[in-house]
């Protein structure tokens, strides 16, 4: 399992995210840009000339508490591109506190 990061290399934009698979995150991305998606990533990367600056890169591997470890990040980093910032993990549970 594989949390990772999604970066504008010109602009230091980026998002963290998490998956059990990367080529399919990847691939989902990419076809969610080409349908049109309206998530802020993806609205990022068409306002920024597509794909070409964007990379990914892999920050950490987990065994267990993938969300958890990707919440971790998110709240050390800051990512500007990611949407809920107001959360709490609480024993195995993502809380969403700004819903």
């Amino acid at each position: 399992m594989i949390v990772y990061m999604l970066i504008n290399k010109n602009t230091n934009d980026f998002y963290i995210g998490s998956t059990r698979n990367l080529f399919n995150r990847i691939c989902y991305y990419k076809e969610e840009y080409n349908n049109g998606g309206t998530r802020r990533v993806i609205r990022k990367i068409k306002e920024t000339g597509g794909w070409k600056d964007w990379t990914f890169i892999v920050i950490d591997r987990v065994e267990e508490d993938l969300i958890r470890a990707e919440f971790k990040l998110i709240k050390s980093l800051k990512p500007n591109l990611n949407v809920i910032r107001n959360t709490k993990y609480v024993k195995g549970h993502t809380i969403f506190l700004d819903i």
